[in-house]
């Protein structure tokens, strides 16, 4: 493994045997961002994307059209404002809390 993917991977594992608030947020984040266990990539995309706008705003900016941020789905100006439809709209109430806890989490960064 490259150095600096195992440095990213030692940080995230200190902030979560860290526990308390910081590695419940993380977790949380961490557990969302992946999407939804569907085989529809394009529902996957689309609740994630809000999510990674929100957690990587550098790279939504950078990336914009690319896998991770489908273009055109979505008009980010406020990511913020399309959690409630996600979770109001997807059917899987396990992704649901994956999605508005990390959204408390981003909230609390911020």
């Amino acid at each position: 493994m490259r150095a600096n993917v195992r440095h990213a991977l030692d940080v995230i594992e200190d902030v979560l045997l860290s526990g308390g608030r910081d590695a419940l947020d993380l977790m949380g984040i961490l557990s969302a961002v992946r999407g939804p266990d569907v085989d529809d990539d394009r529902l996957k995309q689309t609740t994630t994307a809000p999510l990674r706008s929100m957690i990587f705003p550098r790279l939504w900016e950078k990336a914009r059209g690319d896998y991770v941020f489908p273009i055109g789905i979505w008009n980010m100006s406020d990511p913020s404002s399309y959690i409630e439809p996600i979770v109001t709209g997807f059917a899987a109430g396990h992704f649901n809390n994956h999605v508005l806890i990390a959204k408390e989490a981003i909230d609390r960064v911020d």
